[in-house]
């Protein structure tokens, strides 16, 4: 490529990933296809954790502080005495751990299924496992809802989350739909409909979040999660009724009998293409994604439990407005970035941007004291999630369209599973441990932006090494390639 590749798509040459079945060349047709199940889902999953996360707030506030009402819960009066705020911190560090524990059961129980039905959504098709993930959403907020309404304890959750990661977990409905668009889309126009997938899910995240607050207040804490499982329910409607969601993918009867060693051997095939270094290139990309994903997502819910305490304490209809805030900026960011950047930028500098946008947003979230800069800083980080589309719609013209389904596994298992276990778990080890300085967290995870930002240079020079544009190989022409 010439220069940095600025001035040149991400993959250029022969279009190869065409619809490659009747299903996926119907499905192309149509603007509206895998978007309302991952639409219902977000919903769905985006009251689940918050719900969760301020139910265990405020019964820590209950155990702690006697006599208390859900409007002061914070703890956060102007003439609060030392203990008092002794007592804030402890209930904010006790959320923060328990937080960790729900994240970190959903997280490892759905590592080997959502890789497993990812990968081999190449040959059993889209639609089953997305219908299984959302199946398990739909069980695991009914789970919350008999928690909450017979008050049982908050071990209880953990039942609901394990089951929501053996159904392979959200992060399964959001690979396999990324796959399908995949499927559906050629190289011109696959970035805009997976950056249009992207902010539906922050849109559909956020929406809900805007009233919870209030219905929580005034309805309890169990009517969001009956609301979660009603949508929930509606996409699987959606999924199953003939004509809705078109199957792209044919059913391959001989690689299904052995689905295990199957999955395996498609990943592997996947990264053993060295030519024009695709292999380096792809695990470029999947740790830009890892970390980008791992940071942006972990950060919220870090921030949200720093909002719910000291100096800002956010009342629960304020954190709904918060979590709301946090969500549709980065969706706005990723939906201007995914829809004019293009036009006056390349997709490295679209990265660069990401990258700047995240550090900025920390920085001035750790300075700020007041409720109007907090909002502030969140809109400065509008862009950090940008390089996640841009890395996503670049792995998917690298491989061929017998890949789809594993490239999205992989994505899934190092941006979904594994940086959503780990992220959320280590930044809020680390908010828990320094709870009298609370501003750290921030600073370490701008510092942790710099890794992506070398990968993204790293990548820029492999291109500029390979002798040809086109990337894309097909594995079956590749096993004389050494690995």
């Amino acid at each position: 490529m010439e220069g940095s590749g600025e001035a040149t798509p991400l993959i250029t040459g022969v279009k190869t990933n065409l619809p490659k079945t009747r299903g996926a060349l119907k499905a192309s047709k149509r603007w509206i296809t895998v978007e309302p199940v991952v639409m219902t889902a977000a919903f769905g999953y985006g009251i689940l954790l918050v719900v969760i996360s301020q139910y265990i707030h405020k019964h820590f506030v209950d155990l702690y502080v006697h006599n208390t009402t859900l409007k002061n819960f914070s703890l956060c009066d102007a003439n609060a005495s030392e203990e008092q705020i002794k007592i804030n911190d402890k209930i904010q560090a006790q959320t923060s751990l328990w937080t960790t524990y729900l994240t970190s059961c959903a997280a490892i129980t759905s590592l080997p299924v959502s890789t497993l039905l990812a990968a081999l959504s190449d040959q059993i098709g889209r639609k089953i496992p997305i219908i299984i993930s959302l199946l398990g959403l739909f069980i695991c907020c009914c789970c919350s809802v008999v928690t909450i309404h017979f008050g049982l304890p908050l071990y209880a959750f953990l039942i609901g989350m394990a089951l929501l990661g053996l159904s392979g977990g959200f992060m399964l409905l959001v690979a396999v739909s990324y796959a399908y668009i995949a499927d559906i889309t050629m190289e011109e126009n696959r970035m805009f409909r997976i950056v249009l997938l992207e902010v539906l899910l922050f849109l559909m995240a956020g929406f809900p979040q805007i009233a919870v607050g209030y219905v929580i207040t005034h309805m309890g804490f169990s009517v969001p999660f009956i609301a979660g499982a009603a949508m929930t329910l509606i996409g699987i409607a959606y999924a199953m009724i003939p004509g809705c969601l078109i199957e792209t993918v044919e059913f391959n009867h001989e690689d299904t009998k052995r689905p295990i060693k199957t999955a395996i051997r498609d990943i592997i095939q996947v990264l053993k293409v060295t030519e024009n270094n695709r292999r380096w290139i792809i695990i470029c990309y999947l740790l830009v994604i890892f970390v980008m994903v791992g940071v942006g997502t972990g950060s919220i819910s870090v921030t949200s439990i720093y909002a719910l305490g000291r100096p800002f304490c956010l009342l629960p209809e304020e954190i709904g407005f918060f979590i709301f805030a946090c969500l549709m900026s980065t969706g706005l960011g990723c939906m201007i970035g995914g829809a004019v950047f293009p036009l006056c930028f390349g997709p490295f500098t679209m990265m660069y941007m990401s990258f700047f946008s995240a550090q900025v947003g920390f920085i001035a979230t750790s300075l700020v004291t007041t409720k109007p800069w907090l909002y502030v800083a969140v809109c400065l980080s509008f862009l950090k999630l940008l390089a996640v589309p841009v890395s996503r719609t670049a792995l998917s013209t690298i491989v061929t369209p017998n890949e789809q389904g594993t490239i999205f596994a992989l994505i899934g298992i190092l941006a979904d599973n594994v940086a959503q276990f780990i992220f959320p778990v280590l930044l809020q080890a680390i908010y828990t441990a320094t709870v009298s300085f609370h501003q750290l967290i921030f600073y370490f995870s701008a510092g942790l932006v710099v890794i992506p930002t070398v990968l993204t240079m790293i990548i820029q020079m492999l291109k500029q090494r390979s002798p040809i544009n086109n990337i894309s190989v097909d594995p079956s022409c590749s096993e004389g390639v050494a690995m």
